[in-house]
């Protein structure tokens, strides 16, 4: 299992970040991480635009779902076969959730071991691939002064600011009583979060955060524009 990771997964990647650093972001490891965080999530919106689908028709599809729960709660056999036909009918996976869900924890893991190896002083000549030329170790240094091998005070506070955006951004506008109060809480709760774990961590992981925190931004308002059609149609 180690072995599949690690040469499908882990290698693969490690071995595209020494590209974008040689080759796109001019030896800079804070652009370098960037540019390499935008191209890996630009790699797997397909399948997030899947999972924003399938919650989108499942959303629109509830009180149907309600009303075949309750019509045929003392039948689960029929109570299947008619969700069956439901998803039939609007080409929906109820697996795709969960799909998703595996192969986001999945990158998340390697970005994360990526991000902490890549620019280790120690690192190994093994990881490179024959073809990609890049001197090793990696520089370290983002914009001339920031170590990224360090933790950075100004990078966990950038970071902090953007996750507060993020759940703000996210929250439901439609939430009332108790649920609108958890919603602000967890509108403050996850940016201090951030913080308390950046502040400790190498700035390369705080940079992959405001990074992937932007693009998934931006990811769900372009996913909301192109599905508006699609899920109306079903």
């Amino acid at each position: 299992m180690f072995y599949l990771y690690n040469e499908y997964i882990f290698r693969p990647l490690i071995n595209l970040l020494f590209f974008v650093y040689d080759k796109i972001a001019f030896s800079d490891a804070g652009f370098a991480i960037i540019f390499f965080t935008i191209i890996v999530r630009i790699l797997i919106f397909p399948l997030f635009f899947k999972n924003m689908r399938y919650q989108l028709v499942m959303q629109k599809l509830q009180p149907e779902v309600v009303r075949i729960q309750k019509d045929h709660k003392d039948d689960k056999e029929t109570q299947v076969r008619a969700m069956i036909d439901i998803y039939a009918k609007h080409k929906i996976n109820p697996f795709s959730g969960f799909v998703f869900i595996i192969v986001q924890v999945t990158l998340l893991i390697a970005l994360y071991q990526i991000s902490m190896t890549a620019f280790d002083p120690k690192i190994s000549s093994v990881y490179n691939y024959s073809f990609i030329h890049t001197t090793l170790p990696l520089g370290h240094t983002f914009l001339g002064f920031i170590d990224v091998g360090a933790p950075s005070l100004l990078i966990a506070i950038l970071a902090t600011i953007f996750q507060f955006i993020h759940s703000k951004f996210f929250m439901p506008q439609a939430a009332t009583g108790e649920a609108a109060q958890m919603m602000k809480m967890m509108t403050f709760m996850f940016p201090l979060l951030t913080l308390i774990i950046l502040i400790k961590l190498p700035a390369v992981v705080g940079l992959y955060w405001v990074a992937s925190t932007l693009f998934s931004m931006g990811e769900y308002v372009m996913t909301k524009r192109l599905m508006k059609n699609d899920v109306s149609s079903n």
